[in-house]
């Protein structure tokens, strides 16, 4: 999408969001925290976006999340 885009992938499997346990989901939660703050360092975005697509969207067959900067 832009340079700095990361994906975050558990290495449980599960398919979507809701099928992951609340201590994962929160974890999961905490480390984009942490990533975004990196990209802030590193990059000079206007903002982010964090996405997650699930059931027929999910085009990998596993749980991913999507983070990143976005520019004007």
């Amino acid at each position: 999408m832009n340079k700095g885009h990361l994906l975050i992938i558990p290495k449980i499997h599960v398919l979507d969001l809701d099928e992951l346990e609340d201590s994962l989901l929160l974890k999961l939660t905490l480390l984009s925290k942490k990533l975004l703050i990196q990209l802030k360092k590193e990059y000079n975005l206007d903002g982010y976006t964090i996405m997650q697509n699930g059931g027929n969207f999910n085009d990998i067959g596993h749980l991913h999340v999507h983070l990143f900067p976005r520019y004007h």
